[in-house]
């Protein structure tokens, strides 16, 4: 670890260091973060070997013009495909070949590497894609990319200083990374009575950098700066009065971290000073989360802020000047200052006031009062009495994917017909972009209602080391489905969840999320034959609302970064789509059946015994402990464990007298060390490839290839082999494998 006095004077030799004291103090204290990082990082449990994309080697493309992509990770083995898809889930038209290894003698297939050339048609529209590869380890995690019809600029490493700084390229993208304990210089020529705008995004593009910019003169001394917040951009402006002169534009971490993940886009623009009308930065045209209608799908990076769009937010009222009296009604105004609605309601009218802005990604944090319009007191001011206030309702979800619920959500019944008003009003402070300030309002009668967020469950038993995880489902596998509820306008009733889309040879037992619940699980199992083929599947919620039988599609939200020792919670984002590919050469150590197919029927104040199987393979020979999950109410059944020598249990369930009447569907999750070879394949062909070498030798049939070649083929090819012995060998891992779903009718006591 360096010290921090060496950190200080690394800090003090850049050009132009007038840093903030606070940026300093916050960077010398990640010395002491990393090592509480690393002590409790090493707590994280190991897993089977999935797809994990972590980087691209750029992340700004234009369509119609070919580059090349590489793609870096863990067991980004034999690649096959790179998958272009729009935000939204439709597959965008693209080529994408993968780059063969050079040609080996006697090889009969070259092998591919982790480069793709790419082409994106001609027509494929501007903004945010993702980008996913598929390979020997399944379907990996999203990465987003974005398509822009101004060229892309990729600079060289080695503008780390003002001589070496990069020279902007105008009416072009610059797509780079910045550098570790370093910052990053680019040049531009101002002429006098020109002004240069220059803007930079980070996080739609799942870059971890908390981006500083500063504007500085040949002489290294600030003009200003600027920096990331959120999802909004690092922007500089500055008009040159004075005269022609060479500007730099530094780019930096704010706290001096930097690599792979720490890529950005930045634009440059110069224009005339006196220009009254700003000409739309592109960049902003594609990614700038300001709050228009209608709800733009590719700028909404929260899970949450997708279902705003599905309920169709195409118009909307600014604010009223006269008292509402018809309902709902929709407004979008923004929170520069207090905002107050006056509205008149009934006797035991019940509405329900929701705001939508931080949800949105707007730098926010709004809250709601109601107050009761009184007869003005005697002084003639005004007399409100308040009746109801909302601030931010309660998160929903797990450490991996939390369901941001910053923004008031009230169902309020009127006491009296009366005039009423509502104040809507900003707890954030701090100076911030006006665009940034936005909210929707929709005020309706209460209509109870639900949304569903669904991402694929990261395989521990702690979440908070959640990482981007691709994924792949074997013979015999399982995958987990996490779902959070969230409940509207004072809807209450169970919700049956289950899977649509469902891969061939998988299964899927309904899912019953119970009355208030707001978490649940939905489980999907392999049979013994998969196809090897890709599957997009979906999970929809039914409930009955009254009379009404209602369906609810579930968002889907995937996670784009660890926690890291200076941010240590783990960041997730929306996505397209939930895919993952079977796999037909490997075989799951382990899968666990519930009962027997059919629903357990018992009265309350019995007792029955729980059918539990383990379909053991090769590699589970292992103790599991098996933890009960999602269990009825004061239903009793404790954690217990299957020796591993046996693979059948029957534990008691208690069902108290006074359990909840009605249908539950509950499961366990096993623990349980297995044995597992990552990819034998390989050896066995590399094994197969240097017998041919050597066999070829020996027969002295080499044929048009010089025996020399031959030889050093066979000395890389042997060493190859001792390499994937070592990778390919067997391991022993802790997993975690939830069971299937069993359904529970809980009948009354006699």
């Amino acid at each position: 670890m360096i010290s921090s006095p060496v950190l200080f004077e690394t800090i003090r030799s850049f050009p132009g260091s007038a840093y903030r004291d606070r940026e300093l103090a916050v960077f010398l204290r990640t010395g002491v973060i990393a090592v509480v990082w690393c002590l409790w990082a090493g707590y994280a449990i190991a897993q089977l070997p999935t797809a994990e994309l972590h980087g691209l080697s750029r992340q700004v493309v234009q369509p119609g013009v070919s580059c090349d992509v590489s793609l870096q990770g863990n067991r980004l083995d034999e690649l096959t495909q790179l998958t272009v898809h729009a935000v939204s889930g439709t597959k965008l038209n693209a080529t994408a070949t993968p780059r063969l290894a050079p040609a080996q003698p006697l090889r009969d297939n070259q092998q591919t590497t982790n480069t793709f050339d790419l082409t994106l048609d001609a027509n494929v529209p501007t903004g945010l894609v993702e980008f996913r590869s598929i390979g020997r380890f399944g379907i990996s995690n999203p990465r987003n990319v974005l398509v822009s019809s101004l060229p892309v600029d990729l600079p060289n490493p080695g503008n780390q200083t003002a001589l070496t700084a990069h020279p902007i390229k105008l009416n072009h993208i610059i797509n780079d990374k910045v550098s570790e304990k370093s910052s990053n210089f680019y040049r531009q020529e101002v002429p006098k009575g020109q002004r240069i705008r220059c803007i930079a995004y980070t996080k739609q593009l799942d870059s971890l950098a908390e981006l500083s910019l500063r504007l500085l003169n040949k002489d290294g001394q600030l003009i200003v700066s600027s920096r990331t917040n959120g999802n909004w951009p690092a922007e500089l402006n500055w008009a040159n009065a004075i005269e022609d002169q060479t500007v730099y534009v530094e780019v930096r971490d704010l706290l001096y971290r930097g690599g792979l993940n720490y890529n950005f886009a930045m634009e440059v623009r110069i224009d005339d000073a006196m220009t009254v009308t700003k000409t739309t930065m592109h960049l902003d045209s594609m990614l700038r989360p300001n709050l228009v209608l209608p709800l733009q799908v590719n700028k909404l990076s929260q899970p949450r802020g997708l279902t705003y769009a599905q309920r169709g937010w195409n118009e909307a009222i600014s604010m009223p000047s006269v008292p509402i009296e018809q309902f709902p009604v929709r407004i979008l105004s923004d929170l520069l200052e207090p905002r107050v609605i006056a509205f008149t309601a009934q006797k035991d009218q019940t509405l329900s006031f929701e705001i939508a802005s931080a949800t949105l990604d707007q730098l926010t944090d709004p809250a709601i009062v109601v107050y009761k319009v009184n007869a003005p007191s005697d002084d003639g001011k005004p007399n409100l009495q308040q009746l109801a206030e909302q601030d931010d309702v309660s998160f929903l979800g797990t450490p991996a994917v939390r369901v941001r619920r910053s923004d008031p959500q009230l169902v309020w019944k009127a006491p009296e017909s009366a005039s009423y008003q509502l104040h809507i009003f900003d707890r954030q402070t701090g100076e911030r972009p006006e665009d940034s300030r936005k909210f929707l309002l929709e005020i309706r009668p209460a209509q109870p209602s639900f949304e569903l967020v669904a991402h694929e469950q990261f395989p521990t038993n702690n979440l908070a080391t959640s990482k981007p995880w691709g994924s792949q489902l074997p013979r015999n596998g399982t995958l987990q489905i996490h779902v959070s509820i969230v409940r509207l306008d004072g809807f209450n009733e169970p919700i049956e969840l289950r899977v649509e889309g469902l891969p061939a040879n998988c299964s899927a037992s309904p899912t019953i999320v119970p009355s208030g619940a707001v978490e649940a699980d939905v489980v999907i199992q392999a049979a013994s034959d998969l196809d090897g083929s890709l599957a997009n599947h979906a999970i929809v919620g039914t409930s009955k609302i009254g009379e009404q039988t209602v369906t609810s599609r579930a968002v889907v939200a995937t996670v784009s970064s660890a926690a890291i020792p200076t941010r240590n919670s783990v960041v997730a984002r929306s996505t397209a789509s939930l895919s993952t590919q079977l796999e037909k050469l490997d075989t799951a150590p382990l899968q666990i059946q519930l009962g027997d197919g059919n629903v357990i029927e018992v009265k309350a104040g019995a007792k029955f015994n729980l059918p539990v199987k383990l379909l053991r393979q090769s590699g589970s020979a292992a103790e599991c402990t098996l933890r009960p999950q999602a269990l009825p109410a004061k239903v009793g059944l404790g954690e217990f464990k299957i020796a591993g020598d046996k693979s059948d249990a029957g534990p008691e369930v208690n069902v108290p007298a006074d359990a909840p009447i009605g249908e539950y569907t509950f499961w366990v999750q096993a623990e349980s060390k297995v044995k597992w070879r990552a990819n034998p394949q390989q050896l066995e062909r590399e094994e197969a490839y240097a017998a041919k070498l050597k066999s070829a030798l020996e027969a002295n049939s080499t044929g048009d290839v010089p025996r020399t070649q031959v030889e050093t083929a066979l000395t890389q090819a042997n060493a190859r082999v001792e390499e994937l012995k070592k990778s390919t060998a067997e391991q022993e891992y802790t997993v975690f494998v939830p069971s299937n779903q069993i359904r529970i009718r809980i009948l009354p006591k006699d």
